[in-house]
Protein backbone atom coordinates (compact mmCIF):
# COMPACT_ATOMS: atom_id res chain seq x y z
CA UNK A 1 0.00 0.00 0.00
CA UNK A 2 1.36 3.42 -0.88
CA UNK A 3 1.94 5.87 1.91
CA UNK A 4 -0.23 8.93 2.47
CA UNK A 5 2.62 11.09 1.23
CA UNK A 6 2.78 9.21 -2.07
CA UNK A 7 -0.98 9.49 -2.42
CA UNK A 8 -0.78 13.23 -1.96
CA UNK A 9 1.81 13.48 -4.68
CA UNK A 10 -0.27 11.32 -6.99
CA UNK A 11 -3.38 13.43 -6.49
CA UNK A 12 -1.88 16.88 -6.37
CA UNK A 13 1.72 17.62 -7.14
CA UNK A 14 2.58 15.30 -9.99
CA UNK A 15 -0.81 14.27 -11.22
CA UNK A 16 -0.46 12.58 -14.57
CA UNK A 17 -3.18 12.55 -17.18
CA UNK A 18 -3.75 9.63 -19.52
CA UNK A 19 -1.62 11.41 -22.09
CA UNK A 20 1.26 11.59 -19.62
CA UNK A 21 1.19 15.37 -19.17
CA UNK A 22 1.75 16.85 -15.74
CA UNK A 23 -1.21 18.60 -14.20
CA UNK A 24 -0.85 21.99 -12.55
CA UNK A 25 -0.79 21.65 -8.78
CA UNK A 26 -2.82 23.42 -6.15
CA UNK A 27 -0.29 22.19 -3.60
CA UNK A 28 2.21 24.82 -4.65
CA UNK A 29 2.95 27.52 -2.12
CA UNK A 30 0.51 30.35 -2.81
CA UNK A 31 1.79 32.66 -0.12
CA UNK A 32 5.52 33.09 -0.10
CA UNK A 33 7.09 32.07 -3.40
CA UNK A 34 8.19 34.56 -6.08
CA UNK A 35 5.81 37.40 -6.85
CA UNK A 36 3.50 37.24 -9.91
CA UNK A 37 5.13 34.13 -11.34
CA UNK A 38 1.81 33.09 -12.83
CA UNK A 39 -0.55 35.28 -14.86
CA UNK A 40 -3.57 33.04 -14.46
CA UNK A 41 -6.16 33.26 -11.69
CA UNK A 42 -3.60 31.67 -9.38
CA UNK A 43 -1.46 34.55 -8.09
CA UNK A 44 1.74 33.85 -6.22
CA UNK A 45 3.09 36.16 -3.58
CA UNK A 46 6.63 36.54 -2.22
CA UNK A 47 8.52 38.28 0.50
CA UNK A 48 11.21 40.60 -0.75
CA UNK A 49 14.03 38.31 0.35
CA UNK A 50 12.94 35.64 -2.11
CA UNK A 51 12.33 38.17 -4.87
CA UNK A 52 15.97 39.22 -4.65
CA UNK A 53 17.43 35.75 -5.21
CA UNK A 54 20.44 36.14 -7.45
CA UNK A 55 21.44 39.52 -6.02
CA UNK A 56 24.31 39.08 -3.60
CA UNK A 57 25.32 40.94 -0.49
CA UNK A 58 28.69 42.57 -1.12
CA UNK A 59 29.61 44.30 2.14
CA UNK A 60 30.70 41.95 4.94
CA UNK A 61 32.15 43.30 8.17
CA UNK A 62 32.41 40.26 10.42
CA UNK A 63 33.56 40.25 14.01
CA UNK A 64 32.36 40.44 17.55
CA UNK A 65 30.06 43.17 18.87
CA UNK A 66 31.68 46.40 20.01
CA UNK A 67 31.30 46.35 23.81
CA UNK A 68 30.77 50.11 23.76
CA UNK A 69 27.64 49.72 21.63
CA UNK A 70 24.35 48.43 22.96
CA UNK A 71 23.88 45.42 20.69
CA UNK A 72 21.26 42.84 21.69
CA UNK A 73 22.46 39.36 22.54
CA UNK A 74 22.08 36.88 19.70
CA UNK A 75 22.46 39.52 16.99
CA UNK A 76 23.38 38.26 13.53
CA UNK A 77 23.71 41.68 11.91
CA UNK A 78 23.15 45.37 12.50
CA UNK A 79 21.76 47.34 9.56
CA UNK A 80 21.77 51.11 10.05
CA UNK A 81 21.18 50.53 13.75
CA UNK A 82 18.50 47.87 13.30
CA UNK A 83 19.30 44.45 14.73
CA UNK A 84 18.66 41.19 12.88
CA UNK A 85 18.74 38.26 15.30
CA UNK A 86 19.90 34.72 14.73
CA UNK A 87 16.49 33.66 16.02
CA UNK A 88 14.89 35.50 13.07
CA UNK A 89 17.28 33.82 10.64
CA UNK A 90 16.57 30.42 12.19
CA UNK A 91 12.81 30.96 11.97
CA UNK A 92 12.98 31.90 8.30
CA UNK A 93 15.18 28.90 7.55
CA UNK A 94 13.00 26.47 9.50
CA UNK A 95 9.94 27.65 7.55
CA UNK A 96 11.53 26.39 4.31
CA UNK A 97 10.60 23.04 2.83
CA UNK A 98 13.12 20.20 3.10
CA UNK A 99 13.76 20.54 -0.62
CA UNK A 100 14.50 24.26 -0.34
CA UNK A 101 16.89 23.66 2.55
CA UNK A 102 19.07 21.60 0.22
CA UNK A 103 19.95 24.71 -1.80
CA UNK A 104 19.42 27.58 0.66
CA UNK A 105 21.70 28.00 3.66
CA UNK A 106 21.23 30.11 6.77
CA UNK A 107 23.94 32.38 5.41
CA UNK A 108 21.79 32.96 2.33
CA UNK A 109 18.79 33.70 4.55
CA UNK A 110 20.86 36.23 6.51
CA UNK A 111 22.06 37.91 3.31
CA UNK A 112 18.50 38.13 1.98
CA UNK A 113 17.27 39.54 5.29
CA UNK A 114 20.00 42.20 5.24
CA UNK A 115 19.10 43.14 1.67
CA UNK A 116 15.40 43.24 2.51
CA UNK A 117 16.04 45.42 5.55
CA UNK A 118 18.13 47.90 3.58
CA UNK A 119 15.49 48.15 0.86
CA UNK A 120 12.67 48.51 3.40
CA UNK A 121 14.59 51.28 5.17
CA UNK A 122 14.97 53.15 1.87
CA UNK A 123 11.22 52.81 1.24
CA UNK A 124 10.55 54.22 4.71
CA UNK A 125 13.04 57.06 4.24
CA UNK A 126 11.34 58.12 0.99
CA UNK A 127 7.90 57.68 2.58
CA UNK A 128 6.57 55.73 -0.39
CA UNK A 129 2.84 55.17 0.15
CA UNK A 130 1.01 51.88 -0.32
CA UNK A 131 -1.53 51.87 -3.15
CA UNK A 132 -4.49 50.68 -1.05
CA UNK A 133 -6.66 49.95 -4.08
CA UNK A 134 -4.05 47.61 -5.53
CA UNK A 135 -3.36 46.07 -2.12
CA UNK A 136 -7.03 45.28 -1.54
CA UNK A 137 -7.46 43.89 -5.07
CA UNK A 138 -4.47 41.57 -4.69
CA UNK A 139 -5.57 40.38 -1.27
CA UNK A 140 -9.09 39.60 -2.46
CA UNK A 141 -7.75 37.84 -5.55
CA UNK A 142 -5.65 35.50 -3.43
CA UNK A 143 -8.37 34.95 -0.86
CA UNK A 144 -10.96 34.15 -3.53
CA UNK A 145 -9.10 30.96 -4.42
CA UNK A 146 -10.02 29.45 -1.06
CA UNK A 147 -12.87 28.93 1.32
CA UNK A 148 -12.61 30.90 4.56
CA UNK A 149 -11.37 27.80 6.35
CA UNK A 150 -8.96 26.92 3.55
CA UNK A 151 -7.45 30.39 3.52
CA UNK A 152 -6.93 30.28 7.27
CA UNK A 153 -5.32 26.83 7.01
CA UNK A 154 -2.95 28.04 4.29
CA UNK A 155 -1.83 30.99 6.40
CA UNK A 156 -1.36 28.72 9.41
CA UNK A 157 0.82 26.42 7.32
CA UNK A 158 2.98 29.43 6.48
CA UNK A 159 2.99 30.48 10.15
CA UNK A 160 1.70 33.97 9.41
CA UNK A 161 -1.43 35.91 10.28
CA UNK A 162 -3.76 37.75 7.91
CA UNK A 163 -2.23 41.06 8.95
CA UNK A 164 1.29 39.75 8.32
CA UNK A 165 0.23 38.49 4.89
CA UNK A 166 -1.22 41.89 4.02
CA UNK A 167 2.02 43.47 5.20
CA UNK A 168 3.96 41.21 2.83
CA UNK A 169 1.75 42.31 -0.03
CA UNK A 170 2.14 45.96 0.91
CA UNK A 171 5.91 45.61 1.19
CA UNK A 172 6.07 44.13 -2.29
CA UNK A 173 4.06 46.98 -3.76
CA UNK A 174 6.16 49.75 -2.22
CA UNK A 175 9.38 47.89 -3.07
CA UNK A 176 8.29 47.62 -6.69
CA UNK A 177 7.62 51.37 -6.66
CA UNK A 178 11.07 52.06 -5.20
CA UNK A 179 12.75 50.00 -7.92
CA UNK A 180 10.66 51.66 -10.63
CA UNK A 181 11.65 55.13 -9.46
CA UNK A 182 15.33 54.22 -9.68
CA UNK A 183 15.34 51.87 -12.67
CA UNK A 184 13.13 53.52 -15.33
CA UNK A 185 13.16 50.39 -17.48
CA UNK A 186 10.82 48.78 -14.92
CA UNK A 187 8.00 51.25 -15.42
CA UNK A 188 4.75 49.64 -16.58
CA UNK A 189 2.49 51.90 -18.64
CA UNK A 190 -1.31 51.84 -18.85
CA UNK A 191 -0.96 51.06 -22.54
CA UNK A 192 1.06 47.94 -21.76
CA UNK A 193 -1.53 46.84 -19.22
CA UNK A 194 -4.36 47.35 -21.72
CA UNK A 195 -2.50 45.39 -24.39
CA UNK A 196 -1.76 42.54 -22.02
CA UNK A 197 -5.42 42.41 -20.99
CA UNK A 198 -6.58 42.21 -24.61
CA UNK A 199 -4.07 39.45 -25.43
CA UNK A 200 -4.67 37.31 -22.32
CA UNK A 201 -8.35 37.61 -21.46
CA UNK A 202 -8.90 33.87 -21.34
CA UNK A 203 -6.08 33.36 -18.84
CA UNK A 204 -7.27 36.21 -16.65
CA UNK A 205 -10.86 34.99 -16.38
CA UNK A 206 -11.78 33.11 -13.21
CA UNK A 207 -12.74 29.53 -14.14
CA UNK A 208 -15.59 27.58 -12.63
CA UNK A 209 -14.46 26.17 -9.29
CA UNK A 210 -15.86 23.41 -7.16
CA UNK A 211 -15.23 22.51 -3.56
CA UNK A 212 -15.19 18.84 -2.69
CA UNK A 213 -14.42 16.47 0.11
CA UNK A 214 -13.30 12.94 -0.58
CA UNK A 215 -12.58 9.64 1.09
CA UNK A 216 -9.56 7.92 -0.46
CA UNK A 217 -9.28 4.16 -0.03
CA UNK A 218 -6.81 1.56 -1.25
CA UNK A 219 -9.21 -1.21 -2.24
CA UNK A 220 -12.54 -1.52 -3.99
CA UNK A 221 -13.83 -3.78 -1.22
CA UNK A 222 -13.14 -1.18 1.47
CA UNK A 223 -14.56 1.55 -0.76
CA UNK A 224 -17.80 -0.38 -1.19
CA UNK A 225 -18.10 -0.85 2.58
CA UNK A 226 -17.59 2.85 3.23
CA UNK A 227 -19.87 4.14 0.48
CA UNK A 228 -22.67 1.90 1.75
CA UNK A 229 -22.43 3.61 5.13
CA UNK A 230 -22.25 7.08 3.54
CA UNK A 231 -25.29 6.43 1.36
CA UNK A 232 -27.10 5.21 4.48
CA UNK A 233 -26.59 8.56 6.18
CA UNK A 234 -23.22 8.31 7.93
CA UNK A 235 -21.49 11.66 8.43
CA UNK A 236 -19.14 12.15 5.47
CA UNK A 237 -16.48 14.17 7.33
CA UNK A 238 -16.37 11.65 10.14
CA UNK A 239 -16.08 8.75 7.70
CA UNK A 240 -13.22 10.56 5.94
CA UNK A 241 -11.44 11.15 9.23
CA UNK A 242 -11.78 7.50 10.20
CA UNK A 243 -11.15 5.73 6.90
CA UNK A 244 -9.46 7.95 4.29
CA UNK A 245 -5.78 7.28 3.61
CA UNK A 246 -5.35 10.73 2.04
CA UNK A 247 -3.76 13.70 3.86
CA UNK A 248 -7.09 15.57 3.79
CA UNK A 249 -8.51 13.03 6.27
CA UNK A 250 -7.41 15.31 9.11
CA UNK A 251 -9.84 17.99 7.84
CA UNK A 252 -12.74 15.68 7.09
CA UNK A 253 -11.60 15.04 3.53
CA UNK A 254 -11.93 18.70 2.49
CA UNK A 255 -9.95 19.55 -0.66
CA UNK A 256 -11.17 23.15 -0.77
CA UNK A 257 -11.85 24.80 -4.15
CA UNK A 258 -10.22 23.66 -7.39
CA UNK A 259 -10.77 24.22 -11.09
CA UNK A 260 -10.50 21.91 -14.07
CA UNK A 261 -6.94 20.86 -14.85
CA UNK A 262 -5.70 20.81 -11.26
CA UNK A 263 -6.49 17.22 -10.25
CA UNK A 264 -6.64 13.81 -11.88
CA UNK A 265 -9.03 13.79 -14.88
CA UNK A 266 -11.17 10.93 -13.57
CA UNK A 267 -11.64 12.75 -10.27
CA UNK A 268 -12.47 16.04 -11.97
CA UNK A 269 -14.84 14.42 -14.41
CA UNK A 270 -16.91 13.04 -11.56
CA UNK A 271 -16.69 16.17 -9.40
CA UNK A 272 -17.82 18.65 -12.03
CA UNK A 273 -20.75 16.45 -13.06
CA UNK A 274 -22.20 16.43 -9.54
CA UNK A 275 -24.36 19.06 -7.90
CA UNK A 276 -23.70 20.63 -4.52
CA UNK A 277 -24.60 18.11 -1.83
CA UNK A 278 -24.27 15.09 -4.13
CA UNK A 279 -22.08 12.09 -3.30
CA UNK A 280 -20.44 10.22 -6.17
CA UNK A 281 -20.24 6.55 -6.86
CA UNK A 282 -16.81 5.01 -6.37
CA UNK A 283 -14.27 6.75 -8.64
CA UNK A 284 -11.04 4.91 -9.43
CA UNK A 285 -7.84 6.80 -10.25
CA UNK A 286 -4.13 6.00 -10.10
CA UNK A 287 -4.23 7.20 -6.48
CA UNK A 288 -6.88 4.72 -5.36
CA UNK A 289 -10.64 4.61 -4.89
CA UNK A 290 -12.46 7.86 -4.13
CA UNK A 291 -15.85 8.72 -2.73
CA UNK A 292 -16.50 12.38 -3.53
CA UNK A 293 -18.93 14.85 -1.99
CA UNK A 294 -19.49 18.29 -3.52
CA UNK A 295 -19.82 20.97 -0.85
CA UNK A 296 -19.76 24.25 -2.81
CA UNK A 297 -19.33 25.72 -6.27
CA UNK A 298 -18.29 29.06 -7.75
CA UNK A 299 -19.34 29.96 -11.31
CA UNK A 300 -16.86 31.13 -13.92
CA UNK A 301 -16.36 34.87 -13.98
CA UNK A 302 -15.14 37.06 -16.82
CA UNK A 303 -12.34 39.38 -15.78
CA UNK A 304 -12.64 43.15 -16.05
CA UNK A 305 -9.63 45.37 -16.62
CA UNK A 306 -10.20 47.24 -13.37
CA UNK A 307 -10.31 44.02 -11.40
CA UNK A 308 -7.17 42.43 -12.81
CA UNK A 309 -5.09 45.55 -13.44
CA UNK A 310 -2.95 45.04 -10.30
CA UNK A 311 -2.23 41.44 -11.30
CA UNK A 312 -1.28 42.46 -14.83
CA UNK A 313 0.95 45.22 -13.49
CA UNK A 314 2.76 42.72 -11.25
CA UNK A 315 3.20 40.26 -14.09
CA UNK A 316 4.65 42.89 -16.42
CA UNK A 317 6.83 44.29 -13.66
CA UNK A 318 8.14 40.81 -12.90
CA UNK A 319 9.06 40.28 -16.56
CA UNK A 320 10.89 43.61 -16.67
CA UNK A 321 12.61 42.87 -13.37
CA UNK A 322 13.97 39.62 -14.77
CA UNK A 323 15.16 41.39 -17.92
CA UNK A 324 16.89 44.13 -15.93
CA UNK A 325 18.35 42.20 -12.99
CA UNK A 326 21.75 43.71 -13.58
CA UNK A 327 20.48 47.28 -13.25
CA UNK A 328 18.34 46.42 -10.23
CA UNK A 329 21.34 44.67 -8.67
CA UNK A 330 23.50 47.73 -9.24
CA UNK A 331 20.90 49.90 -7.53
CA UNK A 332 20.62 47.56 -4.54
CA UNK A 333 24.41 47.35 -4.24
CA UNK A 334 24.48 51.16 -4.18
CA UNK A 335 22.10 51.08 -1.21
CA UNK A 336 24.18 48.38 0.48
CA UNK A 337 27.43 50.32 0.02
CA UNK A 338 25.81 53.36 1.59
CA UNK A 339 24.48 51.37 4.54
CA UNK A 340 26.13 50.86 7.91
CA UNK A 341 26.19 47.06 8.14
CA UNK A 342 27.90 44.82 10.69
CA UNK A 343 27.66 41.05 10.75
CA UNK A 344 28.40 38.91 13.79
CA UNK A 345 29.25 35.26 14.14
CA UNK A 346 26.90 33.08 16.13
CA UNK A 347 28.14 32.45 19.66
Amino acid sequence: MASKKSKKIAIRKKSISKKGKKKKSKDVDLIVIPLSKLITWVIIIAVIGVALVGLRYTQDTQGTPDVSTDIPEGTAAMVNGKAISWNEVDARYNALSDEAKESISKETILNQTIEATIVAQEVEKLNIPVNQEELNALFERVKSQYSEEGFERRLQQQQITVDQFKEQLAQNLVTNELFTRNVPELKVSDEEIQQFFENNKAQLNTPEMTRASHILLNSSVKAQQVITQVKSGADFAQMAAEHSIGPSAQVGGDLDFFSRGMLLPEFEGAAFNLSVGDVSDIVQTDAGYHIIKITDRKPAKEATLQEVKPIIRLNLFDAKLRSNQGKVGDYINTLINQADVQRFERK
